[in-house]
């Protein structure tokens, strides 16, 4: 009879160390992305919701909270100028905040390498359906 090693670690066995993040300033948001507080760098969340839920309002919104580092806002379902619209209407001034909307990039392809230039701490990729 053969026997398998288990690869797999309990939980117990497991270091637990502190992840490099960057906070939003809300408080709450934070406290739910991470232990650690805040995005998690090099991690990757996926915000769901209904349309007119928001998705793109705190998008914006996170955008001028991040104020000290670079961003940048993927947007397919509406206009770059509807988003810029938002951000006065919001009073939201970010000059690191950068926006690609559907007449900006052919492809989703093309704004990837566009990120590798910005080189953005935050991507914001709205809505996840391009991707696909």
């Amino acid at each position: 009879m053969e026997t398998q090693k288990i690869k797999s670690k309990n939980y117990n066995a497991v270091e637990s160390v502190t992840e490099n993040t960057i906070l939003t300033g809300i408080k709450e948001f934070d406290d739910f992305l991470s232990s650690d507080k805040g995005f998690i760098l090099g991690s990757t969340i996926l915000l769901t919701g209904t349309p007119g839920a928001g998705k793109t309002t705190l998008a914006i919104y996170l955008q001028d909270k991040l104020k000290n580092h670079v961003t940048s806002l993927y947007e397919r379902e509406v206009s770059g100028s509807v988003v810029v619209k938002q951000t006065k209407r919001l009073m939201v001034n970010n000059p690191n905040a950068y926006i690609s909307d559907i007449n900006t990039h052919s492809s989703f392809k093309e704004y990837l390498k566009e990120l590798e230039i910005l080189k953005p701490k935050i991507a914001i990729i709205d809505s996840v359906q391009v991707i696909a």
